[in-house]
C-alpha cells in the first residue's frame, strides 16, 4: 500500500479495517497531503451519511422471496 492511497484504502481505514502499519503510513499521508486529507474529508463526510440511512427492503421483493422460498423448500420428515 505504502506506494499510493486509493479511495478503497481510505474507505478501509474509515472502518478501521487496515494494519497498525498501513494505517500509520495513512495517518501520516493526510498529514501531509492536503489534496488527499480534502478527499478523505469528503468520504468521511459521505460515509457518515450513508451510516444513517435506514433500508427497508420493498414488501414486493419480501412476497418474491418468500414464494420462491416456499416453492423450493425440501420437507424434512422425522
Amino acid at each position: 500500500m505504502h506506494q499510493n492511497i486509493t479511495s478503497e484504502s481510505l474507505i478501509s481505514y474509515y472502518y478501521n479495517e487496515l494494519t497498525p502499519s498501513d494505517s500509520a503510513f495513512i495517518e501520516e499521508a493526510l498529514k501531509c497531503n492536503t489534496e488527499l486529507l480534502e478527499e478523505y474529508q469528503q468520504l468521511e463526510e459521505t460515509l457518515g451519511l450513508m451510516d444513517q440511512i435506514e433500508l427497508l427492503p420493498n414488501p414486493t421483493s419480501i412476497a418474491l422471496i418468500m414464494e420462491h422460498s416456499a416453492k423450493t423448500a425440501t420437507v424434512h420428515h422425522v
